[in-house]
């Protein structure tokens, strides 16, 4: 069984960016057929298994994927470059250095009890930023441990290099203005440099950044302190703090021509790249994209993740358009002025070009991709182009071994399935799927053959799908603990508008399908055939043997009259909310059977309804492979389910009718107040409440002294 993953809240805090306070829930899991964001296994995907690439895929996939398919394929160090530095960023213990930062200085004689520091400070109402860095607690574990070995643990030394620090952190948080003292007269020349940095560190967290520039520029000029090297690199990073972008960039342009500065020559050239990114975005992002192309960019992650991160501000927005003043007009005018300049920096690289027109996010004109392909014969730009003859033809002739192939195939197939030639399409997925790819885009390839089906059997054979992932809520998407085969929507919107219950019929009894999905077509099956007064036998004889606990249940209607078999039928739906009219698709019902589900997954909305009242998706508008006779008879059964209605309308009419009929029965009371409760029990409106109202008006007049009535004081709209 597939791996239940509990909802939660993501909070995400990356440098010293205001934080990104997700959504709240709650949050079901939920299969991942085809990974919409990111492919199924990143270091396979930027090995250059491409699969299926998915315009909707994130801006760093679409980037290296243009890179693969470009001709410059990843090694397996880039492939490392650019995985590592996005595991780093997932899975960062940030706390936990901070943790281990209190242990070490709870070690010291004398130290004050510290059990927490606040280090993010709130800057508006949603959002709040890292003031001090996890570097900053590392670097002060390790100084205290070098005290600790030069002085010793009870030395004065160690005791106030440790209370300094103390007010050196104090500042992170809301309280700021602790700075400490200068040494006294006399001290030891290292501890003298290190307090002078103390007193330099409180003042830039405490935001007094003009006063810690005057510092670090004393101790850049200091040759005797240790921290002389780390001075220049310290001053940008304040003009930085301050939204002071030139300054920052000319100090760091320095530092990368000064040899004394080697040893930091590349945070230097990290941090230059952020500062230009901030002082100029559409230029950089220009820059990165050269980068991104460069056989062997020396620093590969850090470049993708900066390219992403400029095209987001630039393209959807940015805390600079929010200042405290600006009114609405204002704020708008800013950002129409940098996207259009986005705009044209995405114009200027054909690796942004490609991404923002393959990912649809910026439209093209129409033949702007096939002009750009006519003219590179990029196998990069054919994917991104218009149906044409031309495309057609180029997109056969993309070998297998190509990075493109699956992307290729998936684009033929659907531009031949949409010119009604669904032979043709058929044997161009077919011939794909003789080759292994990826899960997710198996899956993609099965959508497609099932939508231009020859016959029940090849819609069936290609209707089941395995998990490539499970998502709840905004966490990332897990891997399937055991492969487990479900219905995506595609496949359950076919059963459920496009097929009569005779296929259904032959569906639960296919060989090949596996049990699970035998037990959801079977169950949908039977309260359909409930519903419509057909046969209910063949659906229950499959039911009780792919769902043994209803086996004998079941048996026992069997015995029964046909009045009494309606209302036993009837009365055991009301006591298990699991029972509805549809095949499920994606992951089974949350709840155990038997019990109400707390969200309202129960029983079932009026037919072609979805949860909330929404229309019913459309992915596949119809199947192609029914006879007139399937056809006539499909038309009956949706007449029957229309003509039925939503649960609550359904099972209260039911048993009023035979409440009134069998006014003896010792089950009327509990069948009339279950059915009452059914109208805010399922996901939707309950359509008419007229039959709600009435078995609520009968219980109370029939049965007024029954614990049920007691217990159904309201009836539900």
């Amino acid at each position: 069984m597939m791996k239940q993953i509990a909802a939660a809240v993501l909070f995400v805090l990356l440098l010293a960016n205001p934080a990104d306070l997700s959504s709240c829930g709650p949050f079901f899991p939920t299969a991942i057929f085809t990974g919409q964001y990111a492919p199924d296994n990143e270091r396979a995907f930027y090995s250059g298994q491409l699969g299926i690439v998915q315009r909707t895929y994130a801006r760093r996939y679409l980037a290296m994927a243009y890179r693969t398919l470009s001709g410059e394929p990843l090694m397996p160090a880039q492939v490392d470059a650019i995985t590592d530095l996005e595991r780093r960023y997932r899975t960062s213990d940030a706390n936990g250095v901070v943790k281990t930062w209190l242990a070490a200085r709870q070690q010291a004689p004398g130290a004050t009890a510290v059990t927490s520091i606040d280090w993010y400070r709130r800057t508006t109402t949603f959002s709040e930023i890292a003031v001090c860095t996890t570097d900053a607690f590392a670097t002060a574990t390790n100084v205290l441990a070098e005290y600790v070995r030069r002085y010793g643990k009870d030395a004065t030394e160690t005791k106030n290099w440790l209370n300094a620090q103390d007010e050196v952190f104090a500042n992170c948080g809301g309280k700021t203005g602790e700075i400490p003292e200068p040494t006294p007269a006399g001290s030891d020349e290292f501890v003298v440099s290190d307090r002078e940095y103390q007193i330099a560190a409180a003042n830039f967290y405490a935001g007094n950044y003009d006063a810690a520039r005057a510092e670090w520029s004393k101790i850049a000029a200091d040759t005797n302190s240790r921290w002389q090297v780390w001075a220049p690199y310290l001053i940008a990073r304040s003009y930085l703090r301050e939204s002071n972008y030139e300054p920052a960039v000319q100090q760091l342009r320095q530092m990368l021509v000064d040899p004394r500065e080697a040893s930091l020559h590349r945070p230097a050239g990290l941090l230059l790249d952020r500062a230009l990114a901030k002082l100029d975005p559409s230029a950089q992002l220009v820059n990165l994209s050269r980068r991104l192309m460069e056989p062997d960019p020396a620093e590969l992650g850090h470049d993708l993740s900066d390219f992403t991160f400029i095209w987001d501000q630039s393209s959807s927005g940015s805390g600079e358009d929010y200042r405290p003043g600006m009114t609405q007009d204002q704020r708008q005018a800013l950002f129409n002025a940098r996207l259009a300049r986005f705009r044209s920096a995405v114009s200027q690289s054909d690796l942004s070009a490609w991404v923002a027109g393959y990912s649809s996010k910026f439209p093209m004109k129409p033949d702007e991709a096939l002009t750009r392909w006519q003219t590179t014969k990029s196998i990069a730009w054919l994917l991104a182009a218009a149906p044409s003859p031309e495309v057609e033809t180029a997109l056969r002739a993309v070998p297998a071994d190509s990075p493109a192939y699956a992307s290729a195939r998936s684009n033929l197939a659907v531009m031949l399935s949409n010119e009604n030639k669904n032979g043709e399409a058929a044997h161009v997925l077919d011939e794909a799927m003789q080759h292994r790819f990826d899960l997710s885009s198996m899956n993609e390839f099965h959508a497609e053959r099932m939508k231009v089906a020859e016959s029940f059997e090849v819609f069936l054979a290609h209707a089941p799908r395995e998990a490539a992932k499970i998502g709840t809520g905004d966490e990332e998407p897990q891997d399937v603990d055991e492969p487990e085969y479900l219905f995506d929507n595609d496949a359950a919107s076919a059963f459920n508008e496009s097929l009569p219950l005779s296929s259904w019929l032959r569906a639960a009894r296919a060989r090949a399908l596996v049990s699970n999905l035998k037990a959801n077509i079977a169950q949908a099956g039977w309260v359909r055939s409930v519903l419509i007064a057909k046969d209910v036998q063949p659906f229950a004889d499959v039911l009780a043997a792919v769902k043994p606990e209803y086996a004998a249940q079941l048996g026992t209607f069997a015995k029964q009259s046909a009045a009494e078999r309606q209302f036993a039928e009837i009365f055991w739906m009301l006591h298990h909310p699991e029972l509805g009219t549809d095949v499920r698709a994606d992951l089974p019902r949350i709840t155990k059977d038997g019990l109400i589900d707390v969200f309202r997954d129960n029983w079932w909305c009026a037919h072609g309804q979805n949860p909330w009242g929404s229309p019913q998706p459309q992915r596949v508008a119809s199947v192609h492979f029914l006879n007139a006779e399937q056809r006539h008879e499909l038309a009956a059964e949706t007449t029957g389910l229309n003509d039925a209605g939503p649960a609550p309308v359904f099972l209260s009419k039911k048993c009023v009718e035979w409440v009134q009929a069998h006014p003896q029965d010792a089950r009327n009371a509990e069948a009339l107040a279950l059915a009452v409760k059914t109208s805010r029990l399922v996901q939707c409106n309950g359509g008419d409440s007229t039959e709600v109202e009435r078995a609520f008006r009968l219980l109370h007049n029939k049965y007024p002294n029954s614990d049920w009535t007691k217990k159904t004081p309201y009836w539900f709209k």
